[in-house]
């Protein structure tokens, strides 16, 4: 792991990984291969895909900020909220830390600010 912020839930039913402030999803030199990695699976929908990836970039914050990259439960375990309360644990520490947080991800029908 490229950051100290992932978490995993005691019995790994649920995990969320956050890029903390100034910090990037990808390598630079993994960066540069996404628009021909696009091309090969999207085909003649890459320009649309990314567009929409320029999209979410020019939504994301400037100023420095912990992004949340990921939150995932384990099928079999959904519907208990463990994803759930695992970013509210991760909020209360991104809190502590006096940083904002940016939360991208939609969960179901209810944004995760919503639901938390």
């Amino acid at each position: 792991m490229r950051y100290r912020w992932s978490w995993i839930t005691e019995e790994h039913s649920a995990a969320s990984l956050w890029i903390p402030p100034k910090g990037s999803e990808m390598a630079a030199e993994d960066e540069a291969r996404v628009p021909q990695l696009i091309e090969g699976l999207c085909g003649d929908r890459s320009a649309a895909v990314m567009e929409l990836l320029g999209r979410f970039e020019s939504a994301r914050p400037r100023a420095p900020h912990y992004c949340l990259s990921l939150l995932g439960t384990d099928p079999g375990q959904r519907g208990r909220r463990l994803g759930m309360a695992l970013l509210a644990d991760n909020l209360a520490r991104i809190d502590d830390t006096g940083m904002p947080a940016y939360l991208r991800h939609e969960i179901g029908r209810a944004s995760c600010r919503e639901r938390v």
